[in-house]
């Protein structure tokens, strides 16, 4: 998915703000995933002691949820109005958010989103499925943000989807052109959150990742494009992919030799090969490179000129 909005991004010409907040989403999505199976051991099951706007009792995993989704959208500096079905107001982003002790940004965007962070609740205790609701507007007004911004018609929707929570973690998303799903593999998903000593909940809902880190140091820098948090986001996912490959391995026969040879004169294995097409193709489909070298490649690697900028990756390694 995270490569499927860096390239609709790329060919709209965007700003890649929307590029930033669908992978915001998607991060707190895993995130919830990850809760979901853990929901159990992890104590989260059973009823909150509230009840939300649409007079739904709240469950545990409802306000983890709600927590993780206004969290991470906060963090993408990309929106300035989120509504939530377990909040009774709206939530206006500050103008300013503060990223580090001694720094602080512009932490607001020109999105909307409205989301239900865990629909079905009243399922989770019985193993049914439930998920996670979104759409996204933009903002018509350059006013400061308020209510009536939410209040749009449906048609002036720029993105919606949702994320379904059942035998497999499943995200399905629409920006206009069409609809497209996109299926979690847990193994390459981001790291578990750890346990957290809140008494409200057993994991730590304000996940700090390396794409969150990237986002926000991109945003403190001052004429940034973009396009070094779309590089470093595509080198991430390359090596959550090798990461996978790594452990399977055995089982999927990728130990040995490949049967060549690489320009340092040592032997080429099977993985070397694997590791090698995932980093180049990752880093082409990104949009922020030019030119490649590999230690697995004896000649430069050009970029083709319909997904080239003006970045170099140079000597990487895998």
């Amino acid at each position: 998915m995270t490569r499927f909005v860096m390239e609709e991004g790329r060919k709209a010409k965007g700003t890649g703000e929307m590029t930033t907040l669908l992978n915001s989403l998607c991060t707190a999505v895993k995130a919830i995933s990850s809760a979901v199976r853990k929901a159990g051991i992890a104590h989260l099951y059973g009823i909150a002691g509230n009840i939300n706007v649409t007079g739904d009792q709240v469950k545990k995993l409802d306000i983890l949820s709600n927590d993780l989704v206004i969290n991470m959208l906060k963090s993408s500096f990309t929106s300035c109005v989120l509504v939530s079905e377990e909040n009774e107001k709206v939530i206006i982003v500050d103008s300013e958010q503060r990223v580090r002790q001694d720094q602080s940004g512009p932490g607001r965007g020109k999105y909307i989103v409205c989301f239900d962070p865990l629909d079905g609740s009243s399922n989770i205790d019985c193993l049914v499925s439930i998920g996670t609701i979104f759409a996204i507007y933009k903002k018509s007004t350059d006013d400061e943000p308020c209510e009536k911004d939410a209040l749009q018609p449906g048609r002036d929707l720029v993105a919606a989807g949702y994320a379904l929570y059942g035998s497999a973690t499943m995200i399905v998303l629409s920006t206009g052109q069409g609809v497209n799903c996109f299926m979690l593999d847990p193994v390459r998903s981001l790291r578990e959150p750890e346990p957290s000593m809140s008494d409200q909940s057993a994991f730590d809902t304000d996940v700090w990742t390396l794409t969150r880190f990237i986002i926000e140091t991109g945003r403190q820098a001052k004429g940034a494009t973009g396009e070094m948090t779309q590089l470093l986001t595509a080198m991430l996912t390359a090596i959550k992919a090798i990461s996978s490959a790594v452990r399977k391995a055995g089982l999927a026969h990728l130990q040995g030799m490949a049967g060549s040879v690489n320009v340092t004169g040592d032997d080429v294995k099977k993985l070397d090969v694997l590791s090698n097409d995932l980093v180049i193709n990752m880093l082409q489909s990104s949009y922020s490179t030019c030119c490649m070298v590999s230690e697995e490649n004896k000649e430069l690697i050009i970029t083709p000129k319909d997904k080239r900028v003006t970045d170099v990756i140079q000597g990487f390694n895998i």
